[in-house]
């Protein structure tokens, strides 16, 4: 009789200890599912993309990005589907299923290459939350750089050529310019007013009228390079090997006048490349010619 209670007793923990570990009231957590949608590069300045499916047999709550570095402008989520049902964090009522489309837009500075950046995906519905993360190594956005040296351009009453094609640093005379309009960026000549002075083809100085020149008066293709003063310095400049440092933004002027021998001068061409010049060398008349050190985005 002893043994038979005692294996009643022994039958009654094991139904115990089943029960407990089967416990029919642990919440179900919501699942979230996070997919790379671009195949990014991971380079300063770039963004990355990610598709969240997130879905729950209770109504979703809450959804939350934390990412170990805050993303740059453009950081955020972009569309979710169904749309518009996602408010400062917080999903419309009665929802059980929305697929989100996040972008990160790893910052363009402040941050270092081979850095690692984690991304964590946080969804919540009324009874329990639940994540995923993502990271990744950040590497260099820097692109590769042209560099001409010793760039002779004459002014206006030169027979130097006064016209640059920026992109291959060849010179071109007038004659040569004027079937080459789309390749020409960059215009010299020495003014009564100006001075030396380097110019967009589209400047209103060089396409004639009282007190102008006619340089590029009949074209048909003036692009609109732009110039400014730079911030970077001639040892930064001479020691430049990568675009990172062609930091001038903003820059609005379709020319720069007044030039002297040391100047540094920052331009961006209509298609959208950056560069710097270098005044290395300086003849300041209508026949003289500028010597320059042009280096600019490949």
């Amino acid at each position: 009789m002893k043994k038979v209670n005692l294996l009643l007793v022994l039958l009654f923990a094991v139904t115990l200890g089943f029960m407990s570990s089967c416990n029919p009231d642990e919440p179900v957590k919501p699942t979230i599912v996070v997919s790379e949608t671009t195949g990014a590069t991971y380079a300063q300045g770039s963004v990355v993309t990610y598709e969240i499916v997130v879905s729950s047999n209770e109504d979703l709550k809450t959804f939350t990005v934390s990412p170990s570095v805050v993303g740059g402008a453009g950081t955020g989520v972009i569309v979710t589907n169904p749309a518009d049902v996602l408010t400062d964090g917080n999903f419309s009522s009665g929802l059980n299923s929305v697929t989100i489309t996040y972008a990160y837009a790893i910052p363009a500075t402040g941050i270092a290459v081979g850095s690692e950046i984690s991304i964590e995906f946080a969804v919540s519905d009324n009874v329990a939350d639940n994540s995923s993360s993502k990271s990744f190594t950040v590497v260099s956005g820097a692109g590769n750089i042209v560099r001409f040296t010793a760039v002779l351009m004459g002014a206006q009453a030169s027979s130097t050529g006064s016209f640059l094609d920026a992109n291959t640093g060849t010179v071109y005379t007038q004659a040569d310019a004027n079937t080459n309009q789309d390749l020409v960026d960059i215009v010299y000549y020495y003014g009564s007013a100006n001075a030396a002075t380097l110019c967009a083809p589209n400047d209103e100085t060089v396409n004639g009228g009282a007190g102008f020149l006619a340089l590029c008066e009949t074209w048909t293709t003036k692009n609109a390079t732009l110039f400014g003063a730079s911030s970077v310095s001639a040892t930064d400049f001479d020691a430049m090997t990568d675009d990172s440092g062609l930091v001038d933004t903003g820059l609005t002027d379709s020319k720069v006048t007044d030039l002297a021998v040391d100047n540094l001068i920052a331009f961006e061409t209509a298609d959208g490349k950056k560069g710097l010049i270098k005044v290395s060398d300086l003849e300041p008349n209508s026949t003289g010619t500028i010597t320059i050190d042009v280096l600019m985005q490949e």
